[in-house]
């Protein structure tokens, strides 16, 4: 009788499930960037995709999720995504969490999760960190005028580049994963684990590190 129950409820949180969240199901909010240093992201499993825009504030949208939880607290923005059992059965429509930022905002922007992925699309800030444990990481940049900083676990990190000599100094550092850099780098040091050197002046600088994930710079 037990198992019977359970299974009926099993079956309704799947069928509520495609009927409520599987319908372009949206949500928007916006906050001023004023007086903020810095913009944190707890995406949880949710697909984040972040870029630039001209506009006032920022924009916070969420797609077939359960919603956003916005904070403001001494100079500081935080986004989380609502958690939802229907998110764990849902097959077609994936949540995915948007943030569009001002392009005058130029502080820092940190996103914490577990295995939602990540891209990144031609964000210039003073800081760019992106730490998970198994979600992919995908970043792509005309030019880098920033210091980025992603750790990923199990996760795949992708650097895709425009800019033919970036001003950067390099530092990949993987134990088990696999490292490709496609830019010509003076002064290199390669080990077993450990992928390093400069390109330009190297103002800024880039690390990126994995335990079993691969790191590509195209």
């Amino acid at each position: 009788m037990k198992k019977s129950m359970f299974y009926v409820c099993f079956l309704t949180i799947l069928l509520l499930g495609g009927c409520t969240w599987d319908n372009n199901n949206e949500e928007w909010r916006t906050v001023s960037l004023k007086a903020v240093q810095s913009i944190e992201v707890d995406q949880a499993s949710t697909t984040v995709e972040v870029e630039t825009a001209n506009i006032d504030q920022l924009e916070v949208a969420m797609f077939n999720g359960a919603g956003i939880v916005m904070e403001e607290e001494r100079g500081r923005v935080r986004i989380r995504t609502k958690s939802n059992i229907v998110n764990l059965f849902r097959m077609k429509s994936k949540p995915k969490l948007l943030i569009r930022i001002p392009t005058s905002y130029k502080e820092q922007l940190v996103i914490k999760g577990s295995s939602g992925h990540t891209k990144v699309n031609n964000v210039q800030l003073q800081q760019l960190e992106v730490l998970t444990r198994s979600g992919h990481v995908s970043l792509e940049y005309d030019n880098i005028d920033s210091n980025i900083l992603v750790i990923a676990r199990s996760g795949n990190i992708r650097l895709f580049l425009k800019e033919k000599e970036p001003n950067v100094q390099w530092l990949l550092e993987s134990n088990s994963g696999k490292r490709s850099i496609q830019i010509p780098l003076e002064n290199p040091n390669q080990t077993n684990k450990k992928t390093e050197g400069q390109t330009g002046n190297g103002a800024f600088r880039v690390h990126f590190q994995t335990t079993s994930g691969n790191i590509n710079v195209n």
